[in-house]
């Protein structure tokens, strides 16, 4: 994905916070929402959806009952887009270059 591109990442931090983060128009900052729920870490589910030009994530403790975090309307994407995971400590103290 280029730099200020528009994406919709989901984030569940090893406490079991979730954050979301969004950047609906291309070249803006990115939008960071806090407080969506705390789920069990490991073990929780996440999704990603796409439907038109709406994108929706989702959580769940069971990968069947999932609940909407965050869904936002991206007009003009094209018909395939990338998708991805990372995976992060939560910490810098071990950082390195891979």
């Amino acid at each position: 994905a280029e730099a200020g591109a528009r994406m919709l990442a989901g984030e569940v931090r090893s406490d079991g916070t979730v954050r979301v983060h969004q950047r609906m128009e291309s070249d803006t900052a990115a939008v960071e929402t806090l407080d969506l729920g705390t789920w069990l870490v490991p073990g929780t589910w996440l999704l990603l959806e796409r439907v038109g030009a709406r994108l929706a994530l989702a959580a769940s403790a069971d990968g069947e009952n999932f609940v909407e975090l965050a869904s936002g309307e991206f007009a003009g994407l094209p018909p395939t887009l990338q998708t991805g995971i990372w995976v992060a400590s939560g910490t810098t103290a071990a950082a390195r270059a891979v």
